[in-house]
Formats: C-alpha cells, structure tokens, sequence
C-alpha cells in the first residue's frame, strides 16, 4: 500500500506555491529523508494531505494540485502518454502502468456504447478506510490530471462529458463545475471522467516507438520492485477488507481461500515475515477505528461493536496496545 515519494514532494511544495509555511513540514520532510525507500506507505500521505488542507485553507487543494501543478510523481506515466502513437494507446499505457505513482486506486479504461470512452478510479480497500476527506483530494488530483494529459497530448482543450464521484455534493461545487466544464454525477460507486470517443483516434505528435519501448520497460522493471512481501500483505488486506461481513471480520481460512492458496501457505509465509494473522487484522481494526473515531465522532461503543470486539474495554486494550494511548487521549493529542 504506497504512494510514490515524489507524491510529497509536490504536496509540500504546492502547499508553499499557495502560502503555507514550508517549516510546518519539516519534521516530517526530515522523517522522510532518513528512509532510503521510493514509495510511502498511505498513513503518511494522510498526514501530508491534511496538514496542506489546514495550512493553505484549500478545502479544493486536490482539484487545485491537478489544475495548476507538473506533478513530479505522475512524470514516468506522462513520459510514456507522450510518446504513445494515439490517444487510446497513450490512455491505455496510463491505466497499465498508474501503480507506478500508488496502487491506492485500480484504473481502468472503459467504451460505451453511446460513444464516449471512460477513466474509472476504483479505491483499493486498503486506501477505502482511509480518511474520506484524503480519499476526495486523491481523487480530484486524478480526475483533472487525467483532463489536463488529454489537453496537452491533443494540444486542444477539450473538458469531459461527465464527471462522476464516490461522494455527496461537495461545499465547493463550483470549483468543479469551472475546471471541468461539464455535468457532474455524485455519489456514484467509483470515480469516473468521459470523453467522447472520438478522441481515441486522435495522433500524438510527440510519438517515439523506439523510446515508447525503453520506457515500458524501465517502468516494468520499476514496478518489480516492491517485491513478493508487499503483493502478500496486499492481497491479505484486500481478502479482509472485501470478506467483512457487516460486523464480523473473516477468518484466517476464509481470507486463504479467497487468495487461493491453503492455510498452511498463508500461515508460513507470515512466518517467514515474522507476522501472524491476527496481527494484520488488527491493523485493518484499528486504521478503521481511527476513522470512526477522528472524522465520524462515533462512540467507543459504537465503534467496539463495529470492529467486532465483545466490549468496549477490548477494544480500548487493542487500542492502547497499537498505539500506546487510550482512543480518547490519542484524539486529544490530535487536536492539541
């Protein structure tokens, strides 16, 4: 579950381009620099995207971050758009290679029979639980960087059919309605932006086949990475998160089958990373509490009962034991 770190980079710098002060980051830039890794996990874009919302007073920063800034973790993706033969090829690549800037929403590319092609941003379940208000910046960036490339490869502006998303009609709805252009469908199940189809065909000028190759291979190779340990854990949190049922969270031999492997597979590949089962779940509870308790104000009775716990107090001892404070002092903490 990881963003490109670039992704910080622009956050931090285009809280700045709109008058944050760049010391408020430092510490977590600081953070940062000491690890070697090229991707961050999603609690820590989280805490990047609210501190920028609360220090430029943006409640519009995503669409604002895709409108007016070149976005250094979307650049290995734009490479390869600008070098594709067609704007279908050019999309197609995008929606192939997107996990190279996060893998916290699947993409697809989609036709209709009403001649309009499609960009559709489902959520991973893991990012799902995150906070709705990250999930919406996330979103927007990518809704408008995806208008913003269709621009720049056809050199026209061209806005979308429609724009669909996952959410109720936000306060800001006329920052929508100016960027994009267009009618706007909310809480819909997915993100989505539509085109007429008829830009499918449409030539790049900047197409090179020779580059085009190098690139796609550079990216794949790119994409190998994070290797066998991240795809587990993955897979794992995604079979958790889809097999909930209503309060009840699956077990070890339901999550296996869903992954399509036997118990015992599962169980000694969490051995060979010094994790159990039960450990992984309780990270998925406790990312789930957070929500409930920073941004839903729900109850600890409410939110015990949610997660499945038998009382309040247990859900209170997981709590303590995760991130070593009782729910309400670390909420309090947040707000100090």
């Amino acid at each position: 579950m990881y963003f490109n770190r670039f992704f910080l980079d622009d956050i931090v710098d285009f809280s700045v381009r709109l008058g944050a002060d760049q010391e408020l980051f430092k510490s977590m830039v600081d953070k940062l620099r000491s690890n070697p890794d090229e991707t961050v996990g999603y609690d820590v874009v989280v805490e990047f995207v609210k501190l920028a919302v609360e220090a430029t007073k943006d409640d519009s920063f995503g669409l604002h971050l895709g409108e007016y800034f070149l976005l250094k973790a979307t650049q290995p993706v734009d490479e390869i758009m600008q070098k594709s033969l067609t704007i279908e090829e050019a999309f197609s690549n995008a929606v192939a290679y997107s996990r190279l800037i996060s893998d916290s929403m699947d993409c697809q590319l989609y036709e209709d029979a009403q001649g309009y092609f499609s960009v559709i941003f489902r959520n991973n379940p893991d990012w799902e639980i995150r906070s709705a208000q990250v999930r919406r910046h996330n979103l927007d960036a990518a809704l408008v960087s995806t208008m913003k490339s269709l621009q720049f490869l056809t050199g026209f502006r061209y806005y979308p059919h429609k724009v669909k998303v996952p959410f109720k009609r936000p306060k800001m709805v006329h920052e929508y309605y100016r960027i994009f252009n267009c009618s706007l469908e909310y809480d819909h199940p997915f993100g989505e932006i539509q085109f007429s189809r008829d830009l499918l065909k449409k030539p790049i000028s900047t197409s090179d086949y020779g580059l085009l190759k190098k690139l796609k291979r550079k990216a794949e190779d790119e994409l190998r990475k994070p290797g066998e340990a991240d795809e587990l854990l993955t897979e794992m949190k995604k079979a958790i998160l889809v097999n909930i049922d209503g309060t009840q969270f699956p077990k070890q031999k339901e999550v296996a089958m869903a992954m399509s492997i036997t118990v015992r597979t599962l169980q000694r590949r969490l051995r060979d990373r010094k994790l159990k089962f039960s450990d992984v779940q309780t990270e998925i509870k406790m990312t789930i509490a957070l929500r409930h308790l920073v941004e839903d104000g729900l109850l600890m009775d409410e939110i015990a009962y949610l997660l499945g716990y038998s009382e309040s107090s247990a859900f209170v001892r997981a709590f303590k034991k995760w991130k070593g404070l009782s729910p309400m002092n670390y909420v309090k903490g947040l707000k100090n």
